[in-house]
Parts: C-alpha cells; structure tokens; sequence
C-alpha cells in the first residue's frame, strides 16, 4: 500500500520521481521518417519538428513486439520505450534496414530520466524554464536549460495523469532531480512530494493503460488493446503487420477485449489469476493489479473475452482455491481523464 502523501502529490499536487525504466533510441540520417513510417502503425512522415506519435511495432502477424513514443527533432527522431525492449527493438528495425540511409543506436547521452506529475507539474516546469507546459499537447517537446545541463521535456500522461518527462545526459540527474524536487514544492507546497513507480503503476491501472510485458507482447494484436485511436491511423499507408490490423478493424471483430475489473473484498489477486464468468467458464487471467485509494478497493486489469467486457458485467476472479466476485469497469477510477 502507498502511502497518502504520494498519491495525493500525483493527483492533487506535483509529484517527481526518477525513471530508471525507460530508454531512448536515436534514429539518424535522410531516409529515416519514410522507413520509419512504414514500420509503426501511426504517421511519422507528418509528424512536425518538436511534436510526437504514439505507435506498435509489429511483426508480420500483425502482433504487437513493442510500443514508443516518436518525438520528432530537426536532426533526429527519438524512439521513447520500456528498457527492456532496447535490445529486440534493435535487432527488430535493424533487420529492415537495407539501402536506407538510416542509422538506430540507443542514445546513451539522454539516458537520464526523470518525470513531474499531476495537476501542479505545468506551474512547476514554467518556474525551470518552461512556460508553454501548460499549453503542451500529448507528446508535444521543448528544450530547456536546467542545473548547467541541457533537458528534453515532452509530455506523455504515462500514468494517467499530467505527466512531464525530462531526457537528459546522466550525470546531471542529480541536480536536476534537485530542481524538480524544489520546483514542485515552491508551487505545490505541502501536496507536492517525491512518489515510487509503484504509485505510479497504481494510477496506470486506475486509468487502464496497458503496459510492456503484461498487457503488450507478442500475443497481443492493437484491436485488443483498447488503444486503436490513440495508436493506429488507419490513413497512412502500409507499414508490417498492417494486413491483420485492417482486416480486423474492417470485420469489426475481436475476440478479447482489455478490460478493468473491480473486485469485493480487501486481497489483491496476483498476475495470472483466474477470470470466470458465473457458470465457472475461463474467461481470461488478470494481468496486472493493485488496491486502488480512489476506490478503496482492490482493481485489476485482464484480457477478457468480449462478450464479458461490457462494463457492469459480473464476474468471479479465482486464485489460491477461492473465488471472489468482480464486475468490468474501463477505466477503473472516476475522473482519471486525460488526452490519451
């Protein structure tokens, strides 16, 4: 269980923490927007200098291997994604890469990370050089000056609520960490603090965002995922996988949904429990969860067949030998709304 204090900073007030999860990967040279855009299922020729995308790389199933963020530079576009997927990311784009003159290699010199979050981050970033924060839009970016270091800030709402990253060389963590920690208390006051991922990670399944590893892998195909406006332009032309992708959105047809669940009692069920429907039959296994302060309850993210993921649909999620009822609820929390 969290404490109060953190989940009312990233709610409430302006919170900070430092990202050791995440990674960016630089893609170089003159061909990379047009080889990019046909491997990712969102635009990036149409992307602006200082604007981004949020986009699955597939394989030729149409099933998704990773997803990013793009955020377009002058001289580069960054690819934003879990650390865990550097390596397949790597050996999945360099298998495309044949007469292009394009170049991808993990940018050691923005491997520093850190994030402001909630309601109070734009009024803490405009005091560190970043006045336009507040009117940012989704994956929108800005370069600021902070701690003798230069930062790149974009806003992604990773968790649901506004949320600010700053990419920087790793050597100026600690002071800019410094500086966001006072930022957010000068405009924040006492509802600003330092928060865990695990707060965080609390904040993702109130809002239902799925996440790398449990809810994003190669079983897992867009329509699944509930994020098909927000990740798939169905305008731009073809890219890998893209065959599956029209074909199912064209039929209207999935067979499972990701849906929340909201559950009785006080336990929270561990990754892989059970889902039933009330005659006993699988239905699914839950996939991520939490005990969520805005409910009070303990809430849950499951891949459920579709017929069950209407909202308000009764359900049973069984581990351990008991069986404890739920209902589907997407998002799982009231007022978790943001431009995602």
């Amino acid at each position: 269980m969290q404490t109060s204090g953190e989940f009312r900073a990233a709610t409430e007030g302006a919170a900070w923490v430092l990202r050791t999860d995440r990674s960016m990967l630089r893609v170089t040279g003159k061909d990379r927007a047009t080889w990019l855009h046909n491997l990712v299922t969102n635009h990036v020729k149409t992307v602006g200098v200082g604007e981004g995308n949020y986009a699955f790389a597939l394989n030729v199933k149409g099933r998704i291997l990773f997803d990013l963020n793009l955020l377009v530079r002058d001289e580069d576009i960054l690819l934003d994604l879990d650390r865990r997927w550097v390596e397949p990311a790597l050996k999945h784009f360099g298998k495309y890469i044949i007469m292009e003159d394009v170049q991808v290699a993990e940018a050691a010199e923005l491997s520093g990370r850190a994030a402001l979050v909630g309601p109070g981050a734009p009024a803490a970033l405009a005091t560190l050089g970043c006045p336009q924060a507040a009117r940012m839009a989704l994956l929108g970016a800005a370069l600021i000056h902070l701690a003798d270091a230069q930062a790149l800030v974009f806003r992604s709402d990773f968790c649901g609520v506004h949320a600010f990253e700053l990419v920087f060389a790793p050597q100026a963590g600690p002071a800019i960490l410094q500086h966001l920690a006072a930022s957010a208390r000068s405009t924040a006051g006492e509802s600003a603090a330092a928060v865990s991922m695990e707060t965080l990670e609390i904040l993702r399944i109130e809002a239902g965002f799925p996440s790398p590893g449990a809810e994003l892998n190669e079983d897992v195909v867009p329509a699944e995922t509930g994020q098909l406006a927000r990740a798939v332009n169905f305008n731009k032309g073809c890219y890998l996988g893209q065959e599956v992708v029209e074909r199912m959105h064209a039929r209207n047809v999935v067979s499972r949904l990701l849906t929340g669940l909201l559950l009785e009692g006080q336990d929270v069920p561990p990754r892989g429990a059970g889902i039933l429907d009330a005659a006993g039959a699988n239905l699914g296994q839950v996939t991520s969860a939490c005990y969520s302060p805005a409910l009070d309850k303990p809430i849950a993210l499951s891949y459920v067949k579709a017929a069950a993921a209407k909202a308000g649909t009764p359900l049973l999620v069984e581990w351990e030998g008991r069986r404890v009822r739920a209902m589907t609820a997407l998002p799982t929390a009231r007022g978790r709304e943001t431009q995602h």
